[in-house]
């Protein structure tokens, strides 16, 4: 799977269908993985007027462009997306981006000016190439307002208005699945835009006329040429992005609920689904001679600058508490960067499970420049009470805890960690995890503790 995103301060990510996603400008929000050859880390409203960028799911205040190559066939892709962010205090640019199997920069820095929050800019590109299994974006971030500023009781949306597919269509099977899993996650709901469906369901016609095309990008001198990017084609359809990503499937079959359950059974997929955006839209193959397709776009308008997050206090966390039917296994093959070798050697492995501490506190510490996100806890544990062996992967700059051991990350958005069992989970057992951080020195626990059933 590939994903591809761009937000004006966001970042992106990837999987070995396809998933792309960008981002344009959203203040305070991580990144995401570049694809078609240009993809915007995410960057954060940087704390005392920096602002970090990531290649992985969005999330804020971060500019860039950045690449992921394209992948061949079923279980292959790239992400892409580009983003623009603001952080606080000060002026800063900068560019970079971090990319895997490409090039790319590193997360830009603003300016800090005391501890106001006059707004500073800044901007930076990144870029990142790969070709096969897709690659990771860059990002950069720059200098924002106090406009940005976090509310504390967070910006999910609890309620949207009835999607129009037709009941029982892969569409209206994906986006009840989809939002049925990012609510019980914490991450909030998102709406059907009808531009957005325009967009992916173009891609789609590309891909599927186009034998051998993969990926996020479309050559203009193809059959069915849409628009260059995703961001592009979301633009071209009627809806401007701020933060965006696109995410695509090609491993899985043509039923709704494969095309989004395959994408978060994974680690870089399944952060950019439970991403920031707040509105989405679907494309389908209806064509078994060619392969089955489903593309995924997800973005915010360029006025939210945010997107969604979560309550002081609160963390996305998935698979959610009380959740059954869990895949016990994961691909990795088919995550799109794949997770370090060195680190995930087993395919399958078990399935990941996903952390996002970007909520309103951290958003807040990172405008005032505290920022000091500290994993001191990350642990599954089976039926018996036995510890799940596994790896903790991590965006910078999250640390590791007295006896917590973080693999860094740039795939992975701001505020993600993912902890990756390293062999399947057993079916049918009830695993529990624990987790707790701390966002800022000497600052309360960001704690939870839940459960989960595999099938």
């Amino acid at each position: 799977m590939n994903a591809h995103r761009q937000l004006p301060r966001m970042s992106r990510v990837s999987l070995a269908s396809h998933v792309s996603r960008s981002l344009i400008a959203l203040a305070a929000m991580a990144a995401l993985t570049a694809c078609g050859g240009s993809g915007g880390g995410e960057s954060e409203a940087g704390a005392a007027g920096t602002a970090g960028g990531d290649a992985a799911a969005g999330s804020t205040g971060s500019s860039g462009s950045g690449a992921a190559g394209t992948g061949g066939g079923s279980g292959s892709g790239s992400s892409t997306g580009t983003g623009s962010g603001s952080g606080s205090s000060g002026s800063g640019g900068g560019s970079g981006g971090s990319s895997s199997a490409g090039s790319g920069g590193s997360a830009a820095a603003g300016g800090s000016a005391g501890g106001g929050t006059a707004g500073g800019s800044g901007s930076g590109s990144g870029a990142g190439g790969s070709t096969g299994s897709g690659g990771s974006g860059g990002a950069a971030g720059s200098g924002g307002s106090g406009s940005d500023v976090a509310s504390a009781s967070g910006s999910l949306q609890t309620s949207v208005p009835t999607p129009d597919y037709a009941a029982g269509s892969q569409g209206d099977v994906s986006m009840s699945a989809l939002n049925e899993a990012r609510r019980n996650a914490g991450a909030g709901l998102l709406q059907q835009s009808k531009a957005l469906d325009t967009a992916a369901q173009a891609h789609v016609q590309y891909l599927a006329i186009n034998i051998g095309a993969t990926g996020h990008t479309e050559e203009p001198v193809k059959p069915s040429f849409y628009e260059i990017r995703p961001e592009l084609r979301m633009a071209k359809a009627g809806f401007a992005p701020g933060y965006s990503a696109e995410v695509i499937n090609t491993r899985g079959t043509l039923l709704g609920v494969d095309c989004v359950g395959q994408m978060l059974a994974t680690v870089y997929q399944a952060s950019a689904l439970l991403g920031p955006a707040t509105h989405t839209g679907f494309g389908f193959s209806g064509n078994f001679a060619v392969k089955p397709i489903c593309i995924g776009n997800f973005a915010t308008a360029q006025s939210d600058a945010l997107g969604q997050y979560a309550a002081a206090g609160a963390l996305v966390a998935y698979p959610y508490g009380g959740q059954t039917n869990v895949p016990p296994d994961y691909n990795v093959d088919f995550d799109s960067p794949r997770p370090s070798a060195m680190l995930v050697p087993n395919t399958p492995a078990g399935t990941p499970v996903i952390v996002n501490m970007r909520n309103a506190d951290y958003l807040n510490f990172r405008a005032a420049g505290t920022l000091d996100a500290v994993v001191t806890r990350f642990e599954l544990k089976d039926a018996g009470g036995n510890a799940v062996a596994a790896v903790l992967l991590a965006n910078q700059p999250i640390r590791a805890g007295a006896g917590v051991v973080l693999n860094a990350d740039g795939n992975l958005p701001d505020g993600a960690i993912a902890l990756v069992p390293l062999s399947p989970l057993a079916p049918a057992k009830t695993y529990s995890v624990s987790f707790s951080a701390t966002l800022k020195t000497g600052g309360a626990p960001l704690a939870k503790s839940w459960s989960f059933t595999t099938r």
